[in-house]
């Protein structure tokens, strides 16, 4: 009663549903009430497609958000690239009048904004390399330029999965390869928080060791998280490839991936090296 009648309304939710309908009957309230609301979609990629389409079934506007207090500065989006990718998505789908599902889309959203952005070349040059096999699927993964070839993953100890309590906390490939640049696919078998850390990736050459730490939302998302990464990218099937900066010439001995808890369940898919 305290609002007056006709002024606008930032309508905000949480949730990420898959379909519309929950949003709309959220917006069909403040409209009964005598209020104008306008669809304030999180980064949440269900939540940004469902929301969007409600308010343009509704007749309402959309609003891309981020946190409160999250500061409009280039640092700040990179720190939380998903937030910044969402407004690709809330562009697309408010504008183009689409409404696949998120993995039915033809991109990822964080790497697309990554590449338009400028931090990844946009021309592709063939390079040579080679790919690490030991139980290959006979297929391979790719983004922003790289190539993966994929095998039966490694998979390390989870408790969530059935079985996962007797899979190993590492993984080791002993490999020679020479190159400047590691790329490996990764995902987890189950969700963890933001920037929470699940795992390490340490790659032994002939000129010493690189350790990298993996964080949930940075480098890794599990198989179930459509989400995007903010310091690594996501292909098509979903697969988050790492890149590693070596140097020219290195000589790639070891790639070793170690679990920092008991519970995400890193999965190394393929590695490559170029």
């Amino acid at each position: 009663a305290a609002i007056p009648k006709g002024w606008q309304i930032a309508d905000w939710h949480y949730a990420a549903r898959p379909e519309p309908e929950p949003f709309r009957k959220s917006l069909q309230v403040w409209k009964a009430e005598g209020y104008e609301p306008i669809a304030s979609t999180w980064y949440s990629p269900d939540n940004v497609r469902s929301f969007t389409l409600a308010a343009i079934q509704e007749g309402c506007g959309a609003l891309q958000t981020t946190w409160a207090g999250y500061t409009s500065t280039e640092k700040a989006m990179r720190e939380q690239w998903p937030q910044a990718a969402a407004y690709v998505l809330s562009a697309d789908y408010a504008w183009s009048g689409r409404k696949e599902r998120i993995a039915e889309l033809d991109y990822v959203a964080g790497d697309l904004l990554r590449r338009l952005y400028g931090d990844r070349p946009g021309r592709v040059v063939p390079r040579r390399g080679w790919f690490a096999l030991w139980k290959p699927l006979g297929k391979e993964t790719k983004a922003a330029g790289s190539r993966v070839a994929l095998n039966e993953p490694l998979a390390l100890t989870t408790v969530v999965a059935e079985g996962g309590k007797r899979l190993p906390a590492g993984a080791r490939l002993r490999w020679e390869a020479r190159g400047g640049t590691l790329v490996v696919a990764l995902d987890s078998a189950a969700r963890s928080q933001d920037g929470e850390p699940v795992g390490r990736l340490t790659v032994v050459t002939d000129r010493g060791e690189k350790s990298l730490d993996l964080r949930y939302g940075a480098q890794v998302r599990s198989v179930a998280d459509r989400g995007d990464l903010a310091e690594a990218e996501r292909s098509a099937d979903g697969l988050c490839l790492v890149r590693v900066q070596l140097g020219d010439g290195v000589r790639v001995r070891e790639v070793v991936l170690a679990a920092s808890n008991r519970y995400s369940g890193l999965r190394l898919h393929g590695a490559t090296v170029y």
